[in-house]
């Protein structure tokens, strides 16, 4: 968040969705207020509960900076809590959302086929943003590294209150079908941005991806290229 927000100015800040709000315990060493909306009934020391939902939320509470981790995924209606969410924020606030990166190559699997019912692009976060009514100052994909040990990817985007001049960004093209079947260049910058346990594994994991894909598509028709 550094590169897009000064955090000096951020005092206040929400965790929407957060469990027990331990996403908040770097704002806690620097000493910033902390607060968690969501079921969970024991936030960890240093953030404090204010309701279990956000219609919950007394209107008048407004935050610096609203945190939204891996939420959107599961809710029915994701432009609609981030613009109830945007309601919350300062003049000058910002809302980060990250959400996980589940189209490549093929349509998402359900590995959470109950919890899991949307599934984001970078284009698609972009105008859910603007769709919001909030103005995109960053977003992009990112390495990401499970708890579990696993590896993916996710969508991190950063959204403000609409620009000074009041005007709204233009929604950006459908591109998942440029995921489901990616170019050479785009497939690099995807195994680039896979963690890796050293810098070799990972210059060879690319060289080894960027080859196969090139003889995928070099491969003359009837080869069995698939």
């Amino acid at each position: 968040m550094r590169k897009y927000i000064n955090l000096g100015n951020v005092k206040k800040i929400l965790d929407y969705g957060g469990g027990d709000g331990r996403l908040m315990y770097a704002f806690n060493v620097l000493g910033k207020r902390c607060y968690v909306v969501d079921y969970n009934m024991n936030p960890v020391q240093g953030v404090t509960k204010l309701a279990d939902t956000i219609e919950q939320l007394d209107p008048q509470e407004k935050f610096d900076l609203i945190v939204c981790s891996h939420v959107l995924e599961h809710v029915a209606q994701p432009r609609q809590v981030l613009k109830k969410l945007a309601d919350h924020l300062n003049p000058d606030g910002h809302i980060y959302i990250q959400v996980p990166m589940e189209v490549w190559k093929r349509p998402p699997l359900h590995t959470e086929p109950v919890t899991h019912i949307n599934f984001f692009t970078l284009n698609s976060i972009y105008n859910l943003i603007v769709m919001s009514g909030l103005s995109v100052m960053s977003c992009e994909m990112a390495g990401c590294l499970y708890p579990s040990g696993g590896k993916g990817h996710d969508i991190r985007a950063i959204g403000c209150k609409m620009n000074s001049t009041g005007k709204k960004q233009e929604l950006r093209d459908p591109d998942g079908i440029k995921l489901i079947k990616p170019g050479i260049f785009r497939t690099m910058h995807y195994h680039m941005l896979t963690p890796v346990s050293s810098s070799k594994g990972y210059l060879i994991n690319i060289l080894k991806k960027v080859k196969n894909r090139i003889q995928q598509r070099s491969a003359p028709e009837g080869s069995g290229r698939r």
